[in-house]
């Protein structure tokens, strides 16, 4: 008999279902790829239907409108696309719980676990959420050799979910009420919240759901536009009188205009060619387009300097856009850190280790804007003037700097040799 470990919410796990695939497609039950095809062209009505559903946990066709999104609206992929990488592209590792062997072992584990997975790649379909508001990755485990690795982390649709009937909680979708349960330590479940409130209210991309109906209308519209805009205006004149033949005639030949060397018009009738310099060069629809690339730009990533959607600005100015961005960068990538936590590196450690008071801890490093040269040098000024409280670990932290290992030369005993005679001089 398999001795039973329990999840945080404690239910049991079982080792045999952490190798199932639990959300398998299939071509004629309820989860299939077929269904995430494109859907039909928005409208208003739509929009607000499926933004009311999934108000009240009926998740599915605001799930395919997010799809939408990302695929039909250049800019929002992009921007969105920053988020991400501004998290995936960044140095990570994995800290002991504390400073003994068996805490070194269980990181060093984890540590080669991760990498065998492909991080950055997991950790970016993780970071579909950032958007949708949540992501799914089921984990397909190996338990041979005495030990459980996941051997793949499979980003799923978010279609292929739903919510159950009376509190939050994510199963899959089955054709049932309530839907399937997702089995213990086979899921990472990433909830990313643009806002706070009703927790089926706060994906970002429901922010931009009304500005990528209208920017593809305008786009429509815009394409349109473009289309006649280098042809001329026909104008053409009949006499009064004119036989209603006579009239087709002179419209057929004014729509021809546009692809015949020559046409043939009835005797006394005109065909003027208005310049297009003569009709107006405002184009609202292009307006429309670029001002809700700005809003866009504000909404994802916290500013449009940063964006590329300004020709320029000054660099005070920029500068503030920039530390906005990055707050948002450092949200999103400590809420990431915590969710492979709980539902990675604990599950991680609990199969191949048991339970443990403390876990190892993955660590996604930020990348450091500070100007290091104008930081050591407040540090030293505080420290002449009397401020020698200062911790050690604070200026290690502040300046990326490891502890040295037991017996290990350091700056300090470089320095000794100079009034030593330490072979290190000579």
């Amino acid at each position: 008999m398999e001795n039973l470990l329990y999840d945080h919410a404690g239910r049991p796990i079982h080792r045999p279902d952490l190798k199932k695939d639990q959300a398998a497609p299939s071509v004629t039950g309820v989860r299939g790829y077929a269904m995430l095809n494109p859907s039909k062209a928005m409208t208003p009505y739509r929009l607000a239907q499926a933004l009311r559903a999934a108000a009240e946990g009926d998740i599915s066709a605001q799930s395919l409108l997010f799809e939408d999104m990302e695929e039909k609206d250049a800019h929002i992929f992009a921007e969105v696309s920053k988020r991400k990488r501004a998290v995936t592209g960044n140095s990570w590792t994995v800290l002991p719980a504390n400073d003994s062997a068996q805490a070194a072992k269980q990181a060093e584990f984890a540590m080669r676990t991760l990498e065998k997975l492909r991080f950055e790649d997991l950790l970016f379909d993780m970071l579909d959420a950032v958007g949708k508001g949540f992501s799914a990755l089921e984990l397909t485990w190996d338990i041979s050799s005495g030990q459980a690795v996941p051997q793949k982390a499979e980003h799923k649709p978010q279609a292929w979910f739903q919510f159950h009937s009376k509190r939050y909680e994510l199963r899959l979708l089955d054709g049932t009420l309530d839907g399937e349960e997702l089995i213990p330590f086979k899921w990472i479940v990433h909830e990313h919240k643009a806002k706070s409130g009703s927790p089926y209210r706060g994906a970002l991309y429901r922010v931009l759901a009304w500005l990528f109906l209208f920017r593809n209308y305008s786009l429509n519209a815009w394409v349109q536009f473009v289309e006649s805009f280098g042809i001329p205006l026909r104008l053409g004149k009949y006499p009064p009188g004119a036989p209603e033949a006579d009239k087709d005639k002179l419209l057929e030949a004014a729509a021809a205009i546009a692809s015949e060397a020559a046409v043939v018009i009835p005797e006394g009738m005109d065909l003027e060619i208005i310049e297009q310099s003569r009709r107006g060069g405002a184009n609202p629809h292009r307006d429309l387009l670029d001002w809700s690339k700005h809003a866009i730009s504000v909404a994802v990533v916290g500013g449009t300097l940063t964006s590329g959607t300004h020709d320029g600005g000054a660099y005070a100015l920029g500068n503030v856009h920039d530390q906005v961005r990055r707050d948002i960068q450092k949200s999103d990538t400590r809420q990431a850190e915590a969710t492979l936590n709980e539902q990675l590196i604990r599950p991680l450690v609990d199969l191949n280790f048991g339970p443990q008071k403390a876990y190892p801890r993955l660590k996604i490093e930020m990348p450091d804007t500070e100007d290091k040269k104008l930081q050591a040098e407040i540090i030293r000024i505080l420290a002449g003037a009397g401020f020698t409280k200062i911790p050690v670990s604070f200026i290690q932290d502040k300046f990326n700097i490891p502890k040295p290992g037991k017996d290990e030369e350091t700056l300090g005993d470089l320095k000794e040799g100079e009034h030593t005679g330490s072979p290190l001089q000579q």
